[in-house]
């Protein structure tokens, strides 16, 4: 039997980036009304492009000419780390994200929807909701209409201006991992942007 694995394609953090993203994530915790969230660890950041779903070997190395198609078809691009939202709404949001702006984030919609058509065909179904660039970095551990709208209110506050900038110069297919230090991605293939 052949070895399932939660696959993604997208690209993770890079350390240099992580001070200034906990920087805006303290700001974040320290907003009246962030109650009960399960934060994501740094090891858990990622631009998740397309969530291709639990893949055999033999799958996801179908992915790989793929990846490597669309990641030659883009130029490296920025993305501007501007503010916090909640999804699915600001109403009730039952996740607290980050959201990217920027000439960039135009490119990674494009990029994500690329992947999407031309992985599709090789994968698990999968929802079909439009590409919104953003990092989930936290959940509300415990269903309550209560702290869903307090979670709304929060991320509704003023924030400082944008939190900075991610240059991202490659694609990753990736799979999630899980050991006594907590949940992670590791690479399986990386392709450089290139046009």
């Amino acid at each position: 039997m052949d070895v399932i694995n939660r696959t993604f394609i997208g690209v993770r953090v890079p350390p240099e980036l992580l001070p200034v993203i906990d920087a805006a994530l303290l700001t974040l915790k320290r907003k009246p009304g962030i109650l009960d969230m399960r934060w994501n660890q740094p090891s858990e950041y990622l631009l998740n492009l397309v969530t291709a779903g639990e893949l055999s070997v033999a799958t996801m190395s179908r992915l790989v000419p793929l990846v490597a198609q669309v990641a030659s078809e883009f130029a490296p691009f920025s993305l501007t780390l501007e503010r916090f939202a909640g999804l699915p709404n600001m109403i009730q949001p039952r996740f607290a994200v980050l959201q990217f702006t920027g000439p960039g984030a135009d490119t990674a919609v494009q990029i994500a929807t690329k992947l999407d058509a031309l992985t599709k065909p090789v994968t698990p179904p999968r929802e079909g909701r439009p590409f919104q660039p953003h990092m989930i970095m936290g959940r509300i551990k415990t269903e309550s209409e209560q702290l869903r709208v307090s979670l709304g209110r929060a991320l509704k506050m003023p924030e400082a201006p944008p939190f900075g900038t991610w240059d991202i110069a490659q694609l990753e297919i990736l799979i999630s991992t899980s050991s006594t230090s907590g949940v992670g991605y590791k690479v399986i293939e990386s392709f450089p942007l290139g046009k």
